[in-house]
């Protein structure tokens, strides 16, 4: 096979063989959202997201066979042709080599096990250089997010001029997804509130977005060829979204970037990611605390906006700071357990009411630290993340550096149904601990 046909297939296949890690990647993602529905009770979105998995997992299997059929192309073996010859004379065998054909002939016929070693030789030749090509596979898969750096680095040492491997838009440059997501840009302990509201993409600046509202009450009886009942209102409500520019300088000397030895595409991306994440956090964050205000002295009352005061409707979740957390986590009922409840499956391990806790910092709300506060209710409902999706890289102009780094992101938080969850303040001041425990039974 000639080496630049095997170099096309080896291509493909490294292409092929990155669309299956990331199909699994959002097939494992589907199942997990699968399974948090099914626990919720939400029976309606969990098939939705089982229904998702199977998708992902058909295109999984199609991406296999393709990459086996590639995969057996390049284990065929090649038969050299054999050279035409029209001169009798030199097809046939001289004396000489027709003694030496007759003795190789009579050597492989007396020694059948020699020739099985052969061919056993041949095979475990060409089982490790199969074995060499999927190391070289894999090798090519762990090393794509650092290409995608490396772009990155490019793009910035070169100041704009250098675009190789990125989506440009005039002289910005948009930040690979894959960079901007991956899991270890992000640190463990800080949630990423925009996987739990409705977060969806939008082409324009401004616009509405529409919201159905929850139906309080069922269809009315109606008698045969009867006019069907009008609605009083329409269920169907309109969120006015206005995208907002959030944008900042990064301090990059011409200096760095002629003696810096380290990774700086890596450390851009780094910084970019926990900005954008901190960034939309507050947004969120802020549109939460305008939901009605309760206040509560005591777990019964926790419970009751829980049980009682938030619709049954809603998929209930509570994103509290680090100071209600603790104090909740250090009440316990009156057989001296914890009232919150460790489980994996939630975020941050526990889960209060049998419900997910998402733990944010204590001023994420406005508040000053020891804050303790909360939201619950459901924030998929309740919050609507208008998301322009483009979050940049930008060399601008700067009297002291010349030119300058600016990292630029785009988007809009609001609140989609008032009536999905309550902002929450915690006063157990004048709660003793027997009273808690006697409130918890």
């Amino acid at each position: 096979m000639p080496k630049f046909i095997e170099k096309e297939l080896f291509n493909s296949m490294d292409k092929i063989q990155e669309q299956i890690n990331a199909k699994k990647d959002e097939h494992k993602a589907a199942l997990t959202t699968a399974q948090d529905h099914a626990k919720n009770g939400d029976l309606d979105k969990a098939k939705e997201a089982k229904a998702n998995a199977e998708a992902i997992k058909a295109d999984i299997e199609k991406l296999e066979a393709d990459l086996n059929e590639l995969q057996a192309i390049v284990d065929e073996p090649v038969e050299e042709p054999a050279s035409e010859q029209t001169d009798t004379e030199e097809t046939l065998p001289k004396p000489d080599e027709e003694d030496e054909l007759k003795k190789e002939q009579r050597s492989a016929a007396a020694d059948p096990e020699e020739e099985d070693a052969t061919q056993e030789e041949k095979k475990k030749q060409t089982e490790k250089e199969t074995r060499g090509m999927k190391k070289m596979q894999t090798k090519v898969n762990l090393d794509s997010n650092k290409t995608a750096l490396e772009d990155i680095g490019a793009f910035i040492k070169s100041k704009g001029k250098e675009t190789r491997g990125l989506t440009s838009k005039g002289a910005e440059a948009l930040i690979p997804v894959e960079v901007i997501n991956q899991p270890k840009e992000t640190p463990e302990t800080v949630v990423d509130l925009r996987t739990i509201v409705n977060r969806v993409k939008v082409k324009t600046a401004e616009g509405k977005y529409p919201v159905l509202e929850n139906p309080s009450d069922g269809f009315p009886t109606v008698e045969e060829l009867a006019k069907n009942p009008e609605m009083e209102a329409s269920p169907i409500r309109k969120v006015d979204y206005a995208i907002k520019t959030y944008r900042q300088q990064l301090p990059v000397s011409q200096e760095a970037l002629d003696d810096s030895e380290a990774d700086l595409g890596k450390i851009v991306a780094d910084y970019i990611a926990k900005k954008s994440l901190i960034t939309s956090n507050i947004a969120i964050a802020s549109k939460m605390a305008t939901f009605e205000k309760v206040t509560a002295t005591s777990l019964d009352d926790l419970k009751k906006i829980v049980n009682v005061t938030i619709d049954p409707a809603y998929n209930i979740v509570h994103v509290v700071t680090q100071s209600f957390f603790n104090a909740v986590d250090t009440l316990k009922d009156g057989d001296g357990r914890y009232i919150l409840q460790q489980d994996i499956t939630s975020p941050s391990g526990y889960k209060l009411f049998g419900r997910n806790v998402y733990v944010v910092k204590d001023t994420i709300f406005g508040g000053e630290a020891g804050a303790q506060q909360a939201y619950v209710g459901s924030a998929y409902d309740g919050v609507l993340f208008a998301d322009r999706a483009e979050l940049g890289l930008k060399w601008v102009d700067n009297t002291i550096y010349g030119e300058i780094l600016a990292g630029v992101l785009r988007f809009d938080a609001e609140v989609a149904d008032p009536n999905a969850g309550r902002f929450v303040t915690l006063d157990l001041s004048g709660t003793e601990e027997p009273a808690a425990k006697k409130a918890s039974k």
